[in-house]
C-alpha cells in the first residue's frame, strides 16, 4: 500500500525542481555585451592563437651504445615542454629534434642530453630529406 506524501515532502520536491530549472536556464545564457573583462579575454585568446616558429636541429650525441640509450635520449627530449618530435639515430649517433623556438632553446636540449650522461655536440640545422 502506498503511503500518502506529506505536504512538506511535496514542497521540498517542488523547490528542488524549481532550483534545478533556474540553474539550468542561467547556465545556458551568456552576456553578449562587450565588457572590459571580455575584451581582455579576447585579446589573450588572440595572443595564444599566434603560431610559434618551429625549428628542427640535429644534435650529435656521444656515448650511446645501444637501443636503450637511444630510447632514453628520445624519451627525455620528448618530455621537454615545447618539443614536438625527437628521433634518435643510434648508427649516426645523433638526435633530430623539432621544437617551438622561444618555448625551448638549443641549450635546453643539449642540457637534457648531458644530464642523462651523454655528450651533446653543437646543434646544427637539420638536413631536408
Amino acid at each position: 500500500m502506498r503511503r500518502p506524501e506529506s505536504s512538506r515532502s511535496r514542497a521540498f520536491g517542488l523547490a528542488a525542481l524549481v532550483l534545478t530549472v533556474a540553474v539550468s536556464a542561467t547556465a545556458c545564457q551568456r552576456d553578449t555585451t562587450a565588457s572590459p573583462q571580455s575584451t581582455v579575454i579576447a585579446s589573450a585568446q588572440r595572443a595564444q592563437a599566434k603560431p610559434t616558429e618551429m625549428r628542427t636541429v640535429t644534435v650529435p650525441v656521444e656515448g650511446m651504445i645501444c637501443m636503450v640509450c637511444a630510447g632514453s635520449v628520445k624519451n627525455a627530449l620528448k618530455a621537454v615542454h615545447g618539443v614536438q618530435n625527437a628521433e634518435v639515430n643510434l648508427e649516426k649517433r645523433s638526435a633530430t629534434i623539432q621544437f617551438e623556438n622561444g618555448t625551448v632553446s638549443e641549450d635546453d636540449l643539449t642540457r637534457v642530453i648531458t644530464k642523462l650522461g651523454y655528450k651533446a655536440g653543437v646543434p646544427k640545422p637539420a638536413q631536408s630529406q
